[in-house]
């Protein structure tokens, strides 16, 4: 703090961040109150805050107790986000407050196939929800005490998929999502939108009809519907990668997963078929629809 309290790029001091993820020791809010109070004492011209992993009642209530020096409150949520704003003054939170992390459903949030593998949302619905969560969740709530919010991630990173947090691709191509944050931050689209990815369908002769679920060798059908404004035509990437088995828990590394070669067949614009590999085990057809101008789309199906 003291070394950093004079920058210019300064704007707040977050005390701990997600303390309460997982955590049976509420005394940890003392603890955040010793270094707040430190902060002020020391840096009278920044306002502290601290990040709660979701928000419950009883979090708000140890915050304004046990930490008074906390001037903002602070949340990360995904999926629960339309509760937050309203919960924050409903529990008794009189100061301003921040969404602090915002972005698509979490992977703990979304339905799920029959051996567990979560169903992450396509780029479109990604964008939708990006798009229809700052309007109607963060904007919005200006008047009631939030005064702001940051986005999540502004980069990318493999947790479940490679896709399912970043705003970009592992390639650093901007994906849908992008252009609806300019909407929201500018009031407008750019001129060059990325390409819409409208679905991604597998079929075959499953197990159990509607499972996805294959036997070794099985041929499956992906087919794919996806467009771009300007009509242009569009490169798209076919990729085969088995299902993360070493995820973790609050943003935790984990490994980048390689692809499964040499099993798709009749590759096109709008389909391929997959020959489902020998080894058992789950797996995703993934799809990136990409333009000219190295902007992406994607969608995957376990």
């Amino acid at each position: 703090v003291k070394e950093l309290k004079d920058h210019p790029a300064i704007l707040l001091w977050g005390v701990g961040n997600e303390v309460d993820l997982f955590y049976s020791n509420t005394k940890v809010w003392y603890a955040v109150q010793d270094i707040a109070a430190m902060i002020h004492r020391v840096d009278p011209n920044h306002p502290t805050t601290t990040v709660t992993a979701g928000l419950d009642s009883m979090e708000v209530h140890l915050i304004k107790t046990r930490a008074p020096d906390i001037d903002i409150l602070s949340v990360n949520t995904y999926g629960d986000l339309h509760h937050v704003p309203g919960n924050v003054r409903k529990w008794g939170w009189t100061g301003p407050d921040m969404i602090t992390e915002w972005g698509p459903n979490g992977h703990w949030e979304v339905a799920k196939a029959q051996w567990g593998a979560p169903i992450e949302q396509s780029s479109e619905e990604k964008a939708r929800s990006y798009r229809a969560r700052y309007v109607e969740h963060i904007e919005s709530k200006r008047s009631d005490g939030m005064i702001g919010s940051y986005v999540f991630l502004w980069g990318q990173k493999q947790e479940t998929t490679e896709t399912w947090y970043g705003l970009f691709d592992a390639q650093g191509r901007p994906t849908r999502a992008v252009d609806m944050m300019e909407l929201n931050w500018k009031g407008s689209l750019p001129l060059d939108e990325t390409p819409v990815l409208e679905s991604l369908t597998l079929s075959g002769n499953e197990v159990i009809p509607g499972s996805n679920m294959f036997y070794a060798d099985d041929l499956i059908t992906a087919s794919l519907k996806a467009s771009d404004k300007k009509e242009r035509k569009l490169e798209v990437q076919w990729i085969l990668v088995p299902e993360a088995t070493n995820t973790k828990a609050g943003g935790d590394a984990e490994s980048a997963l390689g692809a499964v070669t040499g099993q798709f067949r009749n590759k096109g614009t709008d389909g391929v078929t997959v020959v489902v590999p020998r080894a058992e085990g789950g797996y995703r057809v993934f799809v990136k629809v990409i333009d000219k101008q190295g902007r992406v789309a994607y969608a995957n199906v376990p």
